[in-house]
């Protein structure tokens, strides 16, 4: 299709066809029915989306980790 729009740019003599017009609503039509089928997909059905509570860690757990990490990079700044 962009060789097909191409050729129409640098070709004036060339000009569109109902082919043309055709494909690019087609292309349209498969663009959206991906972008509908992905989201009845993951919002519909949860593909790729972790189950709720699982897989996550604890607030408690998290601001100990964060908080043992930035110690480790304040004491890397004071030490060099």
């Amino acid at each position: 299709m962009t060789v097909w729009r191409w050729l129409i740019y640098t070709n004036q003599d060339y000009s569109l066809n109902w082919f043309y017009l055709i494909e690019t609503i087609l292309i349209v039509a498969l663009a959206f029915l991906q972008g509908w089928l992905g989201g009845e997909l993951v919002f519909g059905y949860g593909v790729g989306v972790a189950p709720t509570k699982q897989g996550t860690e604890a607030a408690r757990e998290a601001k100990k980790r964060v908080e043992k990490v930035v110690g480790e990079v304040e004491d890397d700044k004071h030490s060099h």
